[in-house]
């Protein structure tokens, strides 16, 4: 199956990526989805916050966002630094910095001076949320930055593709995703990346998994007491 991205070989390409994400998560443009890509962002978000327990990290109720006047911009100068992505909701006080790395490394506390910098530009805000968007779920050197990879992006994008009979009516935008996921599998992720296989894997069969495994403890205690 061709690529369109593969043909404008940006492929990988970091600013491509951003702006494309950026689009999508903008309920004001033009894809026909409203805020519905931004609120399961901003959920996945919330569940990995909550999975490793950043207590120092503050939720804003997310169904109460005025959504129609986000703002949300791509390579924005925080002090002549320009940052992926940015998205802000101004009446709320919440402002989220998104970092992506496809083929690139973080420089030099690059994390670290992005999130300085960020809450001296919008220093009477409540909320920040940095994501450190990468291939596997690279962790950021600051802290402070979200663990974020394109098995996220990936699982994000299927989920949007399957509500087209509910939300998704536009067959271009159909399209346009569907390249976007195909373009994630075959030039950002690993080929076989083994432990997110194995996680899907166990996810699905579960119950057998653990069978399997309480009869070998079973045998082994058997043979111990012989």
């Amino acid at each position: 199956m061709f690529n369109f991205m593969e043909i404008f070989k940006i492929s990988t390409t970091e600013l491509a990526h951003s702006s494309f994400l950026a689009w999508l998560l903008n309920p004001l443009e033009e894809h026909g989805l409203g805020d519905y890509f931004l609120k399961n962002f901003l959920e996945k978000c919330i569940n990995k916050i909550n999975e490793n327990k950043w207590t120092d990290i503050e939720i804003p109720d997310i169904n109460e966002l005025k959504y129609k006047k986000v703002i949300i911009k791509t390579e924005e100068l925080i002090r002549k630094k320009p940052v992926d992505i940015t998205i802000r909701f101004p009446d709320e006080k919440f402002f989220c910095l998104i970092e992506n790395k496809i083929k690139q490394k973080e420089t030099n506390k690059q994390t670290e001076t992005y999130a300085k910098l960020s809450k001296k530009k919008y220093l009477n805000y409540k909320y920040y949320w940095y994501i450190f968007l990468t291939k596997s779920g690279e962790k950021a050197k600051s802290e402070e930055f979200i663990s974020f990879s394109y098995h996220d992006i990936k699982d994000l994008l299927e989920q949007t593709v399957k509500t087209k009979d509910k939300i998704l009516k536009n067959h271009n935008v159909i399209f346009l995703l569907e390249q976007i996921i195909v373009n994630i599998e075959n030039n950002i992720l690993d080929p076989i990346d083994y432990p997110k296989t194995c996680q899907d894997i166990y996810k699905r069969h579960k119950k057998t998994f653990n069978e399997i495994n309480a009869a070998k403890i079973k045998s082994f205690n058997r043979k111990v007491r012989i």
